[in-house]
C-alpha cells in the first residue's frame, strides 16, 4: 500500500516553519506595496513549489516485509525491515519506531496506521 507520510516532533515543526515562513515573506511583500510586485509573486510561486514537494515527495510504501520511506532531499530510500523494528507506539496520528539504534516519528493517514498496526501485530494503545 502506498500513501504518504510527515515527520512528527520538533523535526517536523521545523520543516513547516521554515517553509511558512517563505509563504509570510510573500505575504509580507505583498502588502508593503500597493500594486502586484514581481518579487511576491515570484516568492508565492518558490512557497507553493516548496510546499508541493515537501507534502508529496515525503512517500511511504509498506509490503510484506518492508516499509520504504522516501525522504524530502534524498534520491534513495530508507527501508525499514519489518522484523527489525523495534519499540513501536502508536500515536493518534502516527507511530513512533526504532530501526538500527534511530528514532522514528512520523505522521501518517489512518489507513497507513491501521496497516502498519496489522502488520507490526500491535494492539490498539489508544
Amino acid at each position: 500500500m502506498k500513501g504518504h507520510y510527515q515527520p512528527a516532533g520538533m523535526v517536523g515543526m521545523v520543516n513547516w516553519a521554515w517553509i511558512l515562513m517563505i509563504g509570510l515573506a510573500a505575504l509580507i511583500m505583498q502588502l508593503e506595496v500597493t500594486h502586484i510586485n514581481v518579487w511576491s509573486v515570484t516568492l508565492l510561486f518558490v512557497f507553493l513549489i516548496t510546499l508541493t514537494i515537501a507534502i508529496l515527495r515525503r512517500k511511504i510504501i509498506v509490503d510484506k516485509q518492508y516499509i520504504h520511506l522516501t525522504q524530502l532531499f534524498s534520491a534513495s530510500r530508507l527501508s525499514v525491515r519489518l522484523s527489525e523494528v523495534e519499540h513501536v507506539q502508536f500515536t493518534r496520528h502516527g507511530v513512533l519506531f526504532d530501526y538500527n539504534d534511530d528514532a522514528y516519528n512520523i505522521l501518517l493517514s489512518t489507513k497507513m496506521r491501521q496497516l502498519l498496526k496489522e502488520k507490526l501485530g500491535e494492539q490498539d494503545d489508544k
